[in-house]
């Protein structure tokens, strides 16, 4: 993935949608994207979480009908962007979206 952003010039948002162990996304998904993308997280390229709360057997129901979203984000501008993606996608059916760092998350 870095390596495709690394000759884009404009903001691209990369979005680690997986439970992982705290740390992951700043210890080591960015380092590899900096490295890879020759791009450090700022204005041109954003890094958060989003967790999956997917019960087994009910996993689209999950993903179409969250009780919950939950963004991991180090800055406002990557936050932004992912809560504005999920107003796009749920619309009038948001449900509660929690800001948080992605350690926390």
């Amino acid at each position: 993935m870095g390596e495709a952003l690394r000759e884009k010039q404009s903001y691209h948002l990369v979005i680690v949608k997986s439970t992982v162990i705290p740390g992951t996304t700043n210890k080591t998904v960015n380092l590899i994207l900096a490295k890879s993308s020759s791009k450090t997280i700022g204005p041109k390229l954003g890094l958060c979480t989003n967790p999956e709360f997917l019960k087994e057997g009910t996993a689209i129901n999950d993903t179409l009908h969250p009780d919950k979203i939950v963004i991991g984000a180090n800055d406002k501008k990557s936050a932004n962007t992912l809560r504005h993606l999920c107003t796009r996608f749920y619309g009038k059916n948001l449900p509660t979206v929690i800001l948080t760092s992605p350690e926390t998350a």
